[in-house]
């Protein structure tokens, strides 16, 4: 089993019980079927991203595509958050592809 997140006082919840798309997968469940590399790559942003602040405002983020890399560059250079050049890369890589997985689920499917 994964180690849980701590959310201090928030009283929302685990984030990644939220909703991932219309379907009604949480956002755990769609983890659960990224590829094996996506799914460590996620490790990697819960310990990164989780030193500094919860995962809420990465998972409720909306940004536009091509704008994490720029994102994650200002977070990596916050004193304390310890994420080297090719940590802040993989990382990046890592919330576009989320993004446009939840993106891909929430489209319309055609009949």
């Amino acid at each position: 089993t994964g180690v849980p997140i701590v959310l201090g006082a928030c009283a929302a919840g685990d984030p990644l019980d939220r909703a991932f798309g219309p379907d009604g997968r949480t956002i755990r469940r769609a983890l659960e079927e990224f590829p094996p590399e996506r799914r460590a790559d996620f490790e990697l942003v819960r310990d990164r991203c989780g030193r500094c602040h919860s995962l809420d405002p990465v998972f409720a983020a909306r940004v536009p595509e091509g704008g994490w890399a720029a994102q994650v560059r200002t977070m990596a250079r916050k004193a304390g958050a310890g994420i080297a050049p090719a940590e802040a890369a993989r990382i990046a890589s890592f919330l576009e592809y989320f993004d446009a997985e939840r993106r891909a689920a929430a489209a319309p499917h055609a009949p």
